[in-house]
């Protein structure tokens, strides 16, 4: 089942951690797959603080990604808007993620929107002064760090994702909206590189049955579904029938030991 791997991709929150709390077992399966000789990347469509921020908190949890090794979706977004040339984007996004953007001053000349995991931006008023840019500027394109329906937050409750929010704005404009995080095989691809054979050699681990688990599967890779974070019961059974996880435990560190076992 797990033959030939040769590199584990963990997702971070709901799968290593929730917040500033490490989830059981999580430094210990990273410690085993790195002892075994496997490159060992974290991938996550974190979209709530920079990475500045972002390796902070990694480091306080004793997570410290190699050079290389950490790949966000918000980053991907941030790289993208910089390719197409977006300086002036109204962002949908806390501080400490729009900090990662190369913006320059024009006022509100706004080129693009663009939109993540902002509990305080993505109220009626900010959502709406999107929309009425997006509808007065057809040129403008809407960007999305992901579609995640929901995550799990510190105080053990679901709560929204940027994706409702994302969708809302499709939905009022008559637009589509690029998303450049899990589960869109580019993001695969970037974190991968362009070697044909890489997906093969890799696992993807974590919460997310759709985001994590289906969308690996479907750009190559095997996936471990994982009983943690915004996992729900049967997550398994309503992911996309075409590409179901690879297996299913209850842990990340259960995990690496099923991989460690076959491989």
């Amino acid at each position: 089942m797990f033959a030939g791997v040769r590199r584990i991709l963990f997702d971070l929150s709901g799968t290593l951690h929730i917040e500033n709390q490490l989830l059981p077992g999580a430094l210990e399966a990273l410690a085993e797959a790195k002892a075994a000789g496997l490159a060992v990347d974290f991938v996550s469509n974190t979209s709530k603080e920079g990475r500045s921020d972002l390796l902070s908190r990694l480091a306080s949890l004793g997570i410290e990604p190699e050079p290389g090794r950490l790949h966000t979706s918000l980053s991907v977004t941030a790289d993208a808007a910089n390719r197409l040339g977006l300086r002036r984007p109204l962002l949908l996004l806390s501080e400490s993620a729009a900090a990662d953007f190369q913006v320059e001053p024009g006022g509100a000349d706004f080129d693009s929107v663009v939109v993540g995991l902002a509990p305080d931006k993505l109220n009626y008023q900010d959502l709406s002064r999107a929309m009425r840019l997006l509808l007065d500027r057809p040129e403008a394109p809407l960007l999305a760090a992901h579609r995640g329906r929901y995550l799990r937050s510190g105080d053990g409750l679901l709560r929204l994702g940027p994706g409702p929010f994302v969708t809302a704005l499709e939905f009022a404009c008559g637009r589509s909206a690029q998303a450049f995080g899990k589960p869109t095989p580019a993001f695969f691809e970037s974190v991968l590189g362009a070697d044909a054979a890489a997906p093969a050699c890799a696992v993807m681990i974590g919460d997310d049955a759709e985001d994590d688990a289906a969308g690996a599967v479907r750009s190559g890779l095997r996936a471990i579904l994982v009983r943690t974070g915004k996992y729900r019961a049967g997550d398994e059974a309503r992911a996309d029938c075409e590409a179901p996880p690879t297996a299913v435990c209850d842990t990340a560190l259960d995990a690496v030991r099923l991989i460690l076992r076959d491989r």
